[in-house]
């Protein structure tokens, strides 16, 4: 089967230094209870214990758009188009987000983050405070940008050795590019921007293939061919796992780089 190849550039990149939580020179937009948010990096990290808490794509989103707004009783419908714009997305799909959100924040009933305001939507509880050299506003942008469908700033993601640069496409491992079909990055790069959800194979396909019907099996390769590329295994994943019946899932631990980085040295 003919695969689409990503030529690499000649000469590697100075490797960059990795962003590490609590050791950013760009300090987070604002804090709230126990949590540092970074609204463009797409990061929230548990202070204390100085973690990065892991969250999905959606459950992030959600979180912006209740921030962006604490204090105010946000909409079932606004959230819904906050987080899924231009999609019909029923309540139940609103509900499992919430609740992957409430999990990662640890709310309870004794110290909620998000109270559930029945028939009318939820509330984000918490006292926010903007950090110096930030506003809140900055996140009410990012929450803007999510409700028109807008990406946030694109980020450079770094898992274990590898960087994965947005703009150009392109993969590298140490100093060292790694090839991959145009299809398999764009995989990759779906992935990614979801760690930690379940991708189904029609989102997927929709993404890699817009505009075109594929089966699964075109799917599997593609997946295979990442997979090979990553030095990942089906049956003992690091990187992309199979959910069956189901989709993927990026189940490594992201960071962020500081700063998108030259790719010339």
């Amino acid at each position: 089967m003919h695969t689409d190849t990503i030529i690499a550039p000649p000469t590697p990149p100075s490797p960059p230094a990795a962003f590490r939580i609590g050791l950013a020179p760009a300090g987070p937009d604002c804090t709230f209870g126990s949590f540092a948010l970074y609204a463009a990096r797409k990061l929230l990290v548990c202070v204390p214990e100085g973690r990065q808490v892991v969250l999905g794509g959606r459950a992030f989103d959600l979180l912006l758009a209740l921030v962006a707004r604490a204090g105010e009783v946000v909409g079932h419908d606004e959230l819904v188009s906050a987080v899924w714009p231009c999609s019909v997305v029923e309540d139940n799909g609103l509900r499992v987000h919430m609740s992957a959100l409430r999990k990662a924040l640890g709310d309870g009933r004794a110290d909620p983050y998000i109270l559930t305001v029945p028939g009318h939507g939820y509330r984000f509880v918490k006292p926010v405070c903007a950090c110096p050299g930030a506003t809140t506003q900055s996140v009410a942008r990012l929450a803007a940008r999510s409700a028109r469908g807008l990406p946030a700033p694109a980020p450079v993601y770094a898992f274990d050795d590898f960087q994965l640069l947005r703009a150009p496409a392109q993969l590298w491992r140490g100093t060292t590019p790694v090839r991959l079909g145009r299809r398999a990055f764009a995989l990759l790069l779906a992935l990614v921007e979801r760690a930690g959800e379940v991708v189904s194979h029609a989102e997927l396909e929709r993404v890699v293939w817009p505009g075109s019907i594929v089966d699964d099996s075109c799917l599997r390769v593609h997946v295979g061919a990442l997979r090979r590329a990553l030095g990942d295994r089906a049956v003992t994943p690091r990187y992309v796992a199979n959910i069956p019946g189901r989709g993927y899932s990026f189940v490594a631990r992201l960071e962020w780089l500081e700063r998108p980085t030259s790719t010339r040295a």
